[in-house]
């Protein structure tokens, strides 16, 4: 699709459907469900899709808060500085924001009380390492301590073993 020009279209198209999709949900179980939408690199380059994301939302009375916006650490690289900008557009526009793959090392950490995020999810092959290596569960008792002092919510990729809860209960953080 994104070899003949249709990701365009197709994203609009399945941001309204994923918007109605929302709405209904939420007025037939009278609960608020919560969305995860991963943003591609592709999607962080076009200026239109904020707009686009957030009229479609908008039309369908979704609160934005109950929309995660997700974005992949690798995401970051060089675009750092660009990325920020466009964070903060969703922020400010009421969206959740999550940085997945956290510790996979292309986001600058003096990043963390500068960008408008809300939650890391950590990188996952760290986490499924801590069974077999002690100092990757330093390093996720690290980023426990960096979420709880930066006041973020850590999001786990998979139920944690024991030992990672009682790691990450020690920092203080605010996981699940």
């Amino acid at each position: 699709a994104s070899n003949i020009g249709h990701i365009k279209p197709l994203t609009q198209l399945l941001i309204q459907m994923l918007s109605n999709h929302i709405a209904k949900l939420n007025s037939d179980t009278q609960k608020t469900i919560t969305i995860f939408l991963t943003i591609e690199n592709d999607q962080l380059h076009d200026s239109d899709f904020i707009e686009t994301l957030y009229s479609e939302i908008t039309n369908t009375n979704i609160q934005p808060g109950l929309i995660n916006i997700t974005i992949s650490e690798n995401s970051f690289g060089r675009q750092s500085t660009k990325i920020a900008g466009l964070l903060e557009r969703f922020k400010t526009s009421g969206f959740t924001i999550t940085v997945s793959d956290f510790g996979s090392g292309y986001l600058p950490l003096n990043y963390l009380n500068r960008l408008y995020i809300d939650n890391l999810i950590i990188e996952k092959t760290l986490f499924d390492s801590c069974k077999r290596n002690q100092p990757n569960l330093k390093t996720i008792e690290a980023i426990g301590l960096m979420a709880n002092l930066a006041g973020l919510r850590l999001i786990l990729p998979t139920p944690p073993s024991h030992e990672i809860v009682t790691t990450l209960n020690r920092t203080g953080c605010n996981f699940s």
